[in-house]
């Protein structure tokens, strides 16, 4: 995780969104890659062995709906990666950006 300017994010949308439905496993490291590659701050890469159930209330304390977590996961499971972004709560400039990847 860590935090990228809105700039940053915008590329790695636009990359996600060029990948269309057929995303890979492989697609979504590219993107994790570009954004540790423009990392400004905040990056840390510590947390493992987490349950899905902490996944959910972690995703819906951030603002996520029950749904929109619950796709998340879903997202996860499927590819085996997911990448999830959120606003900087202190800058409107900057998003904050978190990978997950089963073990």
């Amino acid at each position: 995780m860590g935090t990228i300017s809105n700039s940053t994010y915008d590329v790695a949308m636009d990359m996600i969104y060029s990948y269309g439905p057929n995303i890979t496993h492989d697609n979504v490291k590219t993107v994790r890659n570009y954004l540790f590659q423009n990392t400004v701050s905040d990056y840390d890469n510590s947390t493992r062995g987490v349950t899905k159930e902490e996944i959910q209330n972690f995703l819906i304390s951030k603002g996520m709906t029950t749904t929109q977590a619950n796709m998340e996961i879903a997202a996860l499971e499927t590819l085996g990666n997911d990448i999830v972004f959120f606003g900087h709560a202190y800058s409107s400039s900057s998003k904050i950006w978190i990978y997950a990847e089963q073990e």
